[in-house]
């Protein structure tokens, strides 16, 4: 985490507004409760010569600051709090500005009412039709993409150093992606998203939900949004949507892995079960491959008798998986023939049975719990 007296240099530089901030206030001398005490940072500070209280608050509730700002107030009664945060959704900006809340945001966006002042950010958000209630399946694998580079980039010193993460870094708060070529050169191909066409779609539906902001032109635009792996996949599961087709699944009387050309990946209750608590009871595996990966087979199993008893239950998917579990295992230890805990989720997250469910769930909290 970038200390907030580097912060606050980093965005008066940026900005053209004089700030500075000392040395960061102990926590445990603010009037908070344990939790909040935790995720909050403070110091004293100025802004064009006004002295001002910088805090920032790390949880993921970012809209918990109103509940306290009052207490900090009081600390220092002649000293305005400014709230310094990575970036603001448009619901969070909105009850910032009804509450009168002085706020800074890691990109530029500035709200200092007891000076009469608002600066709009250096990145942008598009207008435009609000994009549909879940997410279209080149949007979602970009999503992912953010999802799981930021996961790598928190957990892996060398990670700016891997050929395929070439398009992403970190700047303080801020999670940072590089678009159009560069994208699709270095890791496009891993996750479906093969030429810039594909990429500026998916990123503009993301820009459009406040999922991510932008600056730059179209061929070099950066993409940005807070550097908080937890708290984008937060934002983001409400969209999500299984990358299983409603129909096409096939059984099988010979297992995927026989055939050199196709790389399945285990799922539903059989992958649920290789990295949860559930079993599997079943006499049928369930294995996942693409719908390309699909046409070879079918030649395959125009071969095989059909009163051989099926040992396999093939689910077809939208896209192709694998690079997601590539991508996942940059970050963590996970089993490489295994659908990754993200898919996994979105597959059971609305399952009847409410053990699989939960054990969906639990796999997910555990992505984080066990740092």
């Amino acid at each position: 985490m970038e200390p907030l007296n580097e912060q606050i240099m980093r965005i008066s530089q940026e900005i053209g507004v004089s700030m500075a901030a000392g040395e960061e206030i102990s926590s445990a001398n603010l009037p908070l409760n344990r939790s909040d005490q935790k995720n909050t940072r403070a110091a004293l500070g100025e802004v064009l010569d006004q002295l001002v209280f910088f805090v920032a608050y790390d949880g993921d509730r970012v809209l918990r600051p109103l509940a306290f700002m009052s207490r900090l107030k009081q600390m220092n009664p002649n000293r305005p709090v400014i709230l310094c945060i990575a970036q603001l959704s448009t619901r969070e900006r909105r009850t910032y500005l009804q509450n009168a809340i002085p706020f800074i945001t890691a990109d530029g966006e500035t709200f200092l009412p007891f000076l009469g002042l608002r600066l709009h950010p250096r990145l942008a958000v598009s207008s435009g039709k609000i994009p549909d209630e879940k997410f279209a399946s080149a949007e979602q694998r970009l999503a992912l993409t953010v999802l799981f580079a930021q996961l790598v980039l928190e957990r892996r010193q060398d990670a700016e150093n891997l050929s395929e993460m070439v398009p992403f870094k970190h700047d303080g708060d801020l999670f940072l992606m590089t678009g159009g070529q560069r994208f699709v050169s270095a890791i496009g191909e891993r996750v479906g998203i093969k030429n810039r066409v594909t990429f500026n779609r998916a990123a503009s539906q993301l820009v459009k939900r406040g999922l991510l902001k932008f600056s730059g032109e179209t061929k070099n635009r950066v993409y940005s949004c807070r550097f908080n792996s937890r708290s984008f996949f937060n934002n983001i599961k409400q969209f999500l949507i299984s990358p299983i087709q409603n129909s096409g699944s096939v059984r099988l009387n010979f297992y995927p892995e026989e055939v050199s050309e196709i790389d399945a990946l285990y799922t539903g209750i059989t992958g649920l079960a290789k990295v949860t608590m559930i079993g599997d009871d079943t006499k049928l595996k369930t294995l996942v491959v693409s719908r390309s990966e699909r046409n070879l087979l079918d030649c395959w199993a125009d071969k095989v008798s059909p009163s051989v008893t099926p040992v396999c239950v093939l689910q077809i998917s939208r896209y192709d998986l694998n690079g997601f579990n590539w991508l996942f295992r940059l970050g963590a230890d996970y089993p490489k023939d295994v659908v990754d805990p993200i898919h996994l989720f979105t597959m059971f997250r609305n399952d009847s049975d409410e053990r699989t469910q939960g054990e969906a769930a639990e796999l997910v909290d555990q992505i984080w719990s066990r740092e």
